[in-house]
């Protein structure tokens, strides 16, 4: 299986500004190797990123959190008519 590209260059420029690093090839995706250990890998379209065994559900958590926080509120929903009765 072939990985996205479009997503592997994003991740190319993403730890091309903090350190250098090598690309592996495997398993029909690509592995971004930092210090010759795995820090991220893509397969079809997914992205698998290195967080470490300490703190991993509060890195999701944390993650979701800050995206959360840097979208505008939504408008609040109008509210809906109560329903008539049928006849």
């Amino acid at each position: 299986m072939a990985y996205d590209e479009e997503l592997a260059e994003r991740v190319r420029d993403a730890i091309g500004r903090r350190t250098e690093f090598t690309e592996q090839k495997m398993f029909g995706g690509v592995a971004f190797m930092v210090n010759t250990h795995m820090a991220v890998g893509i397969g079809g379209d997914e992205l698998m990123v290195r967080v470490g065994t300490d703190g991993y559900e509060q890195a999701w958590v944390d993650r979701g959190v800050d995206l959360a926080l840097s979208e505008p509120p939504k408008k609040p929903k109008k509210p809906k008519a109560p329903k008539t009765p049928r006849a």
